[in-house]
């Protein structure tokens, strides 16, 4: 018989929305197989915060993969967007 239903699980910890939800402590590790970046991923890549990303994402100038209600980004696709916004000096 497994752990009950309040056990939490060695990579998840309980959120503040209650004793029952347990959220991965690294999302970037969930995601590793997947090779797609989280939005703090891409903050640290970028050099800026969480918010401007998401500003980012919601006037459609950084693409992004919804995956249902969490943002991921492709790599590659960070890539190219800092490539186009690149200034010669």
């Amino acid at each position: 018989m497994g752990p009950g239903p309040m056990a939490p699980c060695a990579a998840t910890r309980l959120s503040s929305r209650g004793p029952s939800r347990c959220m991965r402590v690294n999302d970037a590790r969930a995601d590793a197989g997947s090779g797609l970046l989280t939005v703090e991923d891409v903050g640290r890549h970028l050099g800026v915060n969480v918010r401007h990303v998401r500003r980012l994402v919601q006037e459609r100038r950084l693409p992004f993969i919804k995956w249902g209600r969490l943002l991921r980004f492709d790599p590659a696709d960070i890539e190219r967007f800092v490539e186009e916004h690149r200034r010669e000096l």
